[in-house]
């Protein structure tokens, strides 16, 4: 289903909102230290929106649909039950012991000594090879969805504004979007579910698609799955 006029400016709001906050940020930075470190005062609430924020991402979101179609509900039970079970108590638990301690970052060295053009490039540089291969695919498959845009396309202008907003607002800034994703995510997946949950018919629409297949695809807990599946999604859970 392609986005609507009124889908395009809520997403067209978001971006000048977040662009907005980034500026907003910059602008009270009156250091290297607050930009980069954020003066070692991370909110703890920000710090555990951020992890929540990395942890559910599109891949997570989008791969959750994967794994039900091909390996049944027993996946789903697998990755949301174990995500919820273990994400959100680690989260809680890390985030009070995050603590930057280092007496600078990569790209405040590099200002230090090269200056602020090779400072830029460095995180750049950063913000790239920090990037998931599966998230810069699901942003491809979002944009050909959503607008029949071009995968490849599509990718290269998410990660252009991911690396523009990082260079743009610091830690902070990344921090504080973070969590303004996190909360959109949740109540966007929140709200669409039930929606397209009863589209397909409820629970009688998925045995109907599924029974076809492997009747086995219904149950939650079974050997539908082998070991090896089971040990590679645990790990993506923990990942």
């Amino acid at each position: 289903m392609l986005m609507t006029l009124v889908d395009d400016l809520v997403v067209a709001a978001l971006v000048c909102l977040i662009f907005g906050i980034g500026a907003y940020l910059s602008k009270k930075s009156s250091s290297s230290e607050s930009f980069f470190n954020a003066n070692h005062a991370l909110p703890w609430s920000l710090c555990v929106g951020t992890l929540m924020a990395s942890w559910y991402n599109g891949a997570g979101i989008m791969g959750t649909v994967g794994y039900v179609c091909t390996m049944g509900f027993a996946a789903f039970f697998l990755w949301s039950i174990g995500c919820h079970a273990v994400r959100f108590p680690l989260a809680l638990w890390v985030a009070p012991r995050i603590s930057v301690k280092a007496k600078g970052t990569i790209p405040e060295l590099l200002r230090l000594n090269y200056g602020k053009f090779t400072s830029i490039m460095g995180a750049v540089v950063l913000v790239i090879t920090c990037l998931s291969i599966s998230e810069i695919a699901c942003i491809g498959y979002i944009g050909e969805a959503g607008w029949n845009a071009d995968k490849v396309l599509a990718a290269v202008i998410v990660v252009g504004i991911s690396i523009a907003l990082t260079c743009l607002s610091g830690l902070m800034g990344v921090a504080i979007t973070d969590m303004i994703f996190f909360a959109m995510m949740v109540c966007c997946v929140c709200a669409v579910f039930p929606q397209m949950f009863f589209e397909v018919g409820g629970i009688h629409g998925f045995h109907a698609a599924l029974d076809t297949v492997d009747p086995a695809m219904m149950t939650c807990f079974s050997i539908f799955m082998s070991f090896d599946l089971v040990i590679m999604m645990t790990g993506t859970v923990f990942s």
